[in-house]
């Protein structure tokens, strides 16, 4: 009997620690299966969510998830973010995000895409040519083309829109890309503009009304015509113009050209002349010269405007001096500017101060009333500025096309 008791005792002790090892067993894999399989539905739910429009339903479920490893998922967060307009946040995420995969495309296409929304239209290009050397694709050129029209560039946005068609042949988008091909070569074509200013200086009003014609020759260069009526207590008067521009691809990227012609029959010296040359040296800072002559009538008047342009986000930053040459002589330092500018604010207010001498300033406050981009409506306002002057003198300008 004691022999039987020990025997079950010793099965017993067996069966028992069989069980505790299964058990154990479960304990350690059973948490483990279901969590893995639960993350993968939750990933896959956040982005048939963002795929649905319910944005605010994805944000629900990165909320409660651990995302610092999961690019996936950072992307995603990086779309919600740019979506809801916290492009500064979005673009500091997308950049991690490149430096960590550099080989994903969607993040660097959306890289562009918040760039070109916040007006880094330079940077875009930039990320969006290393791209393309690596692999051509439509989409790209596409998003180059929009942001070319987002600068009234439309020459440069025909050149990227007929790239993009092209790559895009046979698929559900050629037709897409044919239509804004058509649009942008339509918008290329000769567009009237008109431009005024209603001001009051120490008491007495003036008006302006311009009106120009610009047609474009041949991607990268244009021409416009001009009319201005000029109206003040004292007189009326009129001025006429012609002007050219010369930018990429008829000139390296980085260079721009400007020329414009005045005839002034009511003024003491009835031709102007101006000359001006833009450089963008990096995608922050840029240098701007216009050199102007005034003549035919008394004696000539030349002067030179250097300006140097620096974008330190929120802020654009402009300083430079104007060198003055006439009959009494050359003066080098006849007058100094600087200006900021504020963009991310939607009025986007701007300080110039211009400062000539001895105790002599000019100080301007300027703040974008309207500016839209809406081809549909029948006349569109753009950098309509309310502004106003240190010297009792304010007013309204702008120009709507």
């Amino acid at each position: 009997m004691k022999t039987n008791s020990n025997n079950i005792k010793s099965t017993a002790l067996v069966i028992a620690k069989i069980t505790t090892f299964m058990l154990l067993v479960l304990l350690i894999l059973t948490p483990s299966m279901p969590l893995q399989a639960q993350g993968e539905i939750e990933e896959e739910d956040v982005w048939q969510l963002i795929a649905a429009g319910e944005r605010e339903a994805a944000w629900n479920l990165l909320e409660d998830k651990e995302i610092a490893t999961n690019y996936d998922l950072r992307f995603a967060r990086a779309l919600l973010l740019s979506w809801e307009g916290e492009t500064d946040e979005a673009l500091a995420e997308l950049n991690y995000l490149r430096a960590q995969v550099p080989e994903r495309r969607d993040i660097a296409e959306q890289l562009i895409r918040v760039l070109g929304w916040q007006g880094e239209f330079r940077q875009a290009e930039e990320v969006a040519r290393e791209l393309l050397a690596e692999r051509e694709e439509a989409s790209l050129y596409a998003l180059l083309a929009v942001h070319s029209q987002w600068q009234d560039n439309w020459q440069q946005a025909v050149s990227y829109w007929q790239q993009a068609k092209k790559l895009a042949e046979s698929s559900e988008e050629e037709k897409e890309y044919q239509l804004a091909l058509e649009t942008a070569t339509e918008r290329m074509k000769a567009r009237g503009k008109l431009d005024f200013r209603l001001a009051r200086d120490t008491g007495n009003f003036t008006g302006e009304l311009g009106f120009n014609v610009s047609q474009w020759q041949n991607p990268g260069v244009s021409a416009t015509l001009g009319l201005r009526g000029i109206k003040d207590v004292e007189l009326q008067s009129w001025e006429f113009n012609i002007g050219t521009t010369i930018s990429e691809p008829a000139l390296p990227e980085d260079i721009r050209l400007t020329s414009r012609l005045d005839f002034r029959p009511q003024k003491a010296r009835q031709l102007a002349l101006r000359q001006g040359l833009g450089w963008q040296a990096t995608a922050s800072q840029s240098l701007g010269l216009e050199f102007t002559t005034e003549l035919a009538g008394e004696p000539a008047i030349s002067s030179l405007r250097t300006s140097y342009y620096h974008r330190v986000e929120p802020l654009l930053f402009t300083a430079g001096f104007t060198s003055r040459y006439d009959e009494g002589g050359l003066e080098a330092n006849f007058s100094r500017h600087f200006h900021v500018r504020w963009l991310r604010e939607e009025w986007q207010p701007e300080l110039a101060i211009n400062h000539y001498g001895g105790d002599e300033y000019l100080v301007k406050l300027s703040l974008d009333l309207l500016v839209t981009e809406t081809p549909e409506k029948p006349f569109n306002f753009a950098d309509t500025s309310l502004f106003i002057f240190s010297d009792d003198h304010f007013g309204i300008e702008g120009i709507i096309y």
